[in-house]
């Protein structure tokens, strides 16, 4: 965390590094890549390359953001951060 020196970072594209990020969860569910629809259900959505993928339809969040956290490891491999 604390120690930047050059022999202990990897190499990473600018859409790698952003993909690291933290950010707080400022969504009505509180979970990332989750929001409500239709029906008491509830959607999860992915940005990828800009522009926003359908991953499904889900009947709860925990289910959305199980399918949001698969969707990213497979986009983003070792630099994702789901939460």
């Amino acid at each position: 965390g604390l120690n930047n020196s050059f022999r202990n970072l990897r190499a990473a594209t600018f859409a790698q590094n952003l993909a690291n990020m933290r950010r707080p969860i400022t969504n009505s569910t509180g979970f990332k890549g989750v929001s409500p629809a239709h029906g008491g259900k509830f959607r999860a959505t992915i940005r990828i390359g800009g522009k926003q993928k359908w991953i499904g339809v889900f009947d709860k969040p925990e289910e959305a953001h199980a399918a949001y956290v698969a969707a990213s490891k497979m986009r983003y491999g070792e630099f994702e951060r789901a939460s």
